[in-house]
């Protein structure tokens, strides 16, 4: 009997995990699903096949937050060199030749040798040249600048639009004495900006580049932050030659201009949260029908062992009467004991009785 209640128990303990690993393997699989339907995609309407049983997820993107500052078309944030871009390098070099500039000239330059020459005018971003030369001559530099405001109102731009990518244009021209250009081993360009322009567009210090044109291209330069007051922040550029500039910004990180990162509420199907509720309730109820059958069947063989060690008592209880009763025939008969002391032996006889009854009850 205790052998067959510790099957019973095993048997129940194994059932028990065996329900519980598949409720979470259930619950694994449409986590899986959830996570499947995370991903990247473009402004509109996505179908994800969720490898549900005829099941396709529809996703409707939230809209795409509006670009801030020089924000661009399709819900992103544009680069600010994309924004430069946009202005027909042409259209710049025109509105350039009608403004006015700064002219410095410099007597004998020497070979090899970094000369500063200082613009001397507080109204320009452009504060100092260094320039290297790779052969002495005499220097005229012109220094230009161009507020983008300018451009925006000339060429009817979007507001603020390239305001918010640039500071400031300039135009750096360097020539001899007989007005060639000149040819420079090398130039470093010390340029201030306004902080109230970094504040207004969310703008880090150490993100300012000066970006040149080159080939019709633009392309960011060495830049790194010299100084500073209270207004302004002073930098210093590397460059290779002297053409067109652009003051900007570079942000770190940016995304893929392709594609844009979304996460979507997932939400599993109701139908199928309903047959998965159901599945764990119909498992719940085949667990209890099994462990009341399982438990109907164990009482039955119970019942049966304990009617048939009640048959073998009483059998042993009827076997010891009839012994008793004729070992009382047989001492009777003899006339071992006198008539008044007959009960004798019944005593005898009804606590031998009960000691064998006790002793069957243990058994």
């Amino acid at each position: 009997m205790k052998l067959s209640n510790t099957m019973l128990a095993i048997f129940v303990i194994v059932f028990i995990i065996s329900l519980t690993l598949s409720s979470l393997t259930i619950i694994n699989k449409l986590e899986n699903y959830q996570l499947q339907l995370t991903g990247k995609s473009t402004a509109g309407q996505i179908r994800l096949n969720v490898g549900l049983p005829e099941q396709v997820a529809e996703l409707v993107p939230s809209p795409a937050p509006s670009g801030g500052a020089g924000g661009g078309g399709g819900g992103r944030v544009s680069k600010p060199l994309e924004i430069i871009e946009e202005i027909p390098i042409e259209n710049i070099e025109k509105i350039f030749e009608d403004k006015e500039g700064s002219i410095i000239l410099v007597k004998k330059i020497e070979a090899n040798k970094e000369i500063i020459i200082p613009i001397g005018n507080p109204f320009l971003s452009i504060q100092t040249i260094k320039l290297t030369l790779k052969a002495a001559e005499d220097v005229k530099i012109t220094v230009k600048e161009l507020n983008p405001k300018e451009i925006e109102e000339i060429l009817s731009y979007d507001k603020n639009r390239l305001e918010s990518a640039v500071y400031k244009f300039a135009k750096i021209i360097a020539v001899n004495g007989n007005g060639e250009q000149l040819k420079i081993d090398s130039a470093k360009i010390v340029f201030y900006l306004e902080k109230n322009w970094l504040e207004k567009y969310n703008i880090e210090e150490e993100e300012i580049r000066l970006s040149r044109l080159r080939n019709g291209k633009w392309s960011y330069l060495e830049t790194k932050k010299i100084g500073d007051t209270a207004e302004h922040a002073y930098y210093e550029a590397v460059t290779a030659e002297l053409s067109i500039f652009a003051i900007t910004y570079e942000k770190p990180f940016e995304e893929p201009i392709d594609e844009i990162k979304e996460e979507f509420p997932i939400k599993i199907p109701e139908k199928y949260l309903t047959l998965v509720e159901s599945l764990s309730l119909a498992l719940i109820v085949a667990l209890l029908v099994l462990f009341n059958v399982l438990y109907l069947h164990h009482r039955r063989k119970l019942n049966k062992l304990q009617s048939y060690h009640r048959k073998k008592l009483e059998e042993i209880e009827k076997n010891h009467k009839d012994e008793m009763e004729k070992m009382y025939r047989e001492l009777d008969k003899k006339k071992i004991f006198k008539r008044e002391e007959k009960s004798l032996p019944r005593r005898a006889y009804e606590k031998g009785k009960s000691k064998i009854k006790d002793i069957l009850r243990r058994i």
